[in-house]
């Protein structure tokens, strides 16, 4: 086989039987439809005939022929007038983010939500079509979570929980999670800074938040002690990895310093672990599961890395608190859809999709780094090591997003994160839709630094 960093250069029929699920025209034309998506087989590539990918699989020549004619309607595959199949260069392609080329054009760039690139984000037909055929479709019997799902992920999965649960989104579930926790007009501790989404939850719920101050390692364990000691906090909420606005991990030591502080404090703290980011974040994730099993709920969000339409989050943890969880969740009658569970389970146990997302958390932690350079370049420093945005200190915020504003600039408000706004403040920087461009990231940059020092506006060609 003639292969170029893997890839053969016209794709032999044993290197194609390898990788595709073997069974009827449809299992067999999906397949590649996903190597198509993940970059594994490149455009303009030429596919074995159907006699020889007949004799490759072991099936007939009527399997193979029609599953290239379903690649043919579909515009993945065209046959070629001299014979022979080739995977099409016309397909349509996501439409990636604009370039701006002036000031105007950051206007309609989303810099404020750190929302997911769906260019970014995987194709959903082979999940769906693998979550169709998932056992039981149709039972009438709940299932909070699918085997095949619970196989997927607590594969990486950071403690063995007692129980599992999935929700209708990462929103959902810790919406769920944190009235598992604590109830309205229960004292709870949260780290701060925080995420936004986070801390409107507990305030819409009517928990009565304590802030637990941050450093770069994560919570500090004095500031935690203090809050148990005056406060007598049903729950502590934080995020363990790609943290929402700093970008940190939890570093193990610091970990280990937490949980030593919370088991001073007997059983009574229900710990809620937020991994808004899930697998995009670019360390592994910590958690206080193994210490505490009948005290943590980690909560998974996988809308970021695979898309929003597949509804599924995973929570793991404590059995009570699960249990608490499915009764919240409309008296315990509503379970997740079992073809979006086994979807999710097929999207993460895919060897191509594995590809597609090492990829898109390449390209966010490029547009991350080199904003964060552009930046300091103008004497603007930022020290997100993870995450979808950037975290900057001004003098005074208001002034700076009225200045931003003005520059057709919009930005998420830092004041946001905390329970009490610190005299200094802060933006919230998106990354996770800038363009793949490096001079309009440094365009961007300049402006920020322009309209944060209220000079004239540069003009860019």
């Amino acid at each position: 086989m003639n292969e170029v960093s893997g890839l053969p250069s016209d794709v032999e029929a044993g290197w194609l039987a390898r990788r595709i699920r073997i069974g009827n025209a449809r299992d067999i034309a999906a397949s590649i439809r996903d190597l198509v998506d993940a970059g594994q087989l490149p455009r303009g590539r030429k596919l074995p005939t159907v006699r020889m990918m007949a004799k490759a699989t072991g099936v007939s020549v009527g399997t193979i022929a029609s599953a290239w004619g379903m690649l043919r309607d579909d515009g993945i595959v065209r046959t070629q007038r001299r014979g022979g199949s080739i995977i099409a260069d016309n397909r349509p392609q996501p439409q990636a983010p604009a370039v701006p080329s002036a000031w105007t054009d950051w206007v309609s760039v989303d810099l404020a939500q750190g929302v997911p690139d769906p260019a970014l984000q995987p194709g959903l037909d082979a999940a769906l079509v693998a979550g169709s055929r998932t056992p039981n479709l149709n039972s009438p019997y709940r299932e909070y979570i699918t085997p095949a799902l619970r196989e997927a992920v607590q594969a990486d999965w950071p403690f063995v929980p007692e129980a599992w649960f999935t929700a209708g989104g990462g929103s959902e579930g810790i919406v769920l999670a944190a009235e598992a926790a604590a109830m309205a007009g229960d004292v709870v501790a949260i780290e701060q800074p925080t995420s936004p989404r986070l801390l409107a939850v507990i305030e819409k719920l009517g928990f009565k938040p304590v802030g637990v101050a941050c450093d770069a390692e994560g919570p500090l364990p004095e500031a935690l002690a203090a809050v148990l000691r005056q406060h007598r906090p049903r729950a502590f909420f934080y995020q363990p990895r790609a943290h929402v606005p700093l970008g940190l991990r939890v570093s193990d030591a610091r970990l280990e310093a937490l949980a030593e502080v919370l088991s001073g404090f007997g059983g009574d703290v229900s710990i809620v672990e937020d991994d808004n980011t899930g697998p995009l974040s670019e360390s592994s994730v910590p958690s206080l599961g193994d210490r505490f099993p009948g005290q943590v709920l980690h909560v998974r969000t996988y809308c970021k890395t695979y898309g929003v339409d597949l509804r599924t989050c995973v929570v793991g943890g404590a059995e009570r608190l699960v249990q608490r969880m499915a009764e919240k969740r409309s008296h315990g009658m509503v379970m997740n859809s079992r073809i979006l569970q086994d979807a999710l389970a097929h999207l993460i146990s895919s060897s191509e999709v594995k590809l597609v997302i090492d990829h898109a958390r390449q390209r966010y932690a490029w547009r991350r780094q080199t904003l964060m350079r552009a930046l300091a370049r103008h004497g603007l420093r930022a020290g997100n090591p993870d995450g979808l945005m950037l975290w900057l200190t001004v003098p005074d915020e208001n002034a700076a997003l009225l200045a931003l504003a003005t520059y057709g600039i919009t930005v998420g408000a830092g004041r946001k994160c905390f329970i009490d706004p610190p005299a200094t403040g802060h933006l919230r920087i998106a990354v996770s839709r800038l363009p793949d461009d490096e001079d309009a990231i440094g365009q961007l940059a300049e402006l920020v630094a322009t309209a944060l020092r209220g000079k004239p506006r540069p003009e860019f060609d």
